[in-house]
């Protein structure tokens, strides 16, 4: 399946959102036929890289499906980049939404093979072929400062890293 997303001659030539069934539009191939593809949100992403981004610990907060393919397909499309975005905070700042674990319960939408980048608001962690001491000081890096020091001591205690980051305040 081939997406037609050039500017079009007439606004109506081509309507602005193109549709599809699902599972054409999803299909690895489908995605990939779609140059400068960039792909979709989260909710919370752990320091190795795991990204949940259909539940709140085991509540559901939105259907499953899609990022995987989404993601898999931006890394294949010419020009794409495979991008999970989200704010650093949830709660009014009061929860940090890189985690040093997902919440318990919480699912495995996108694992962390799969992950290139992440951006929050204080900047792009890339992670893809990274160990898990480059993914935690990456995610760290991006986290809110807040939460910086937390982040660093829980990845210490895993052995992830050796050190805490030391974070200005």
């Amino acid at each position: 399946m081939k997406f037609n997303l050039k500017p079009a001659a007439k606004p109506t030539d081509q309507p602005a959102v193109a549709k599809a069934m699902a599972g054409e539009a999803q299909m690895g191939l489908g995605i990939t036929s779609v140059q400068d593809i960039i792909a979709p949100s989260a909710i919370e992403v752990d320091l190795t890289g795991q990204v949940c981004s259909d539940s709140i610990g085991p509540k559901p907060y939105s259907g499953f499906g899609g990022q995987v393919d989404f993601i898999r397909g931006a890394a294949r499309s010419r020009g794409g980049k495979p991008i999970i975005t989200l704010p650093s905070t949830a709660c009014d700042g009061r929860v940090s939404r890189i985690a040093p674990f997902l919440k318990q319960g919480a699912g495995v939408v996108t694992s962390r093979a799969d992950v290139h980048y992440v951006v929050t608001e204080y900047g792009v962690a890339y992670l893809h072929g990274k160990n898990l001491r480059q993914r935690a000081e990456a995610l760290i890096s991006i986290a809110h400062p807040a939460f910086r020091e937390e982040l660093s001591e829980a990845a210490v205690r895993e052995g992830w890293i050796e050190e805490r980051i030391m974070v200005e305040r």
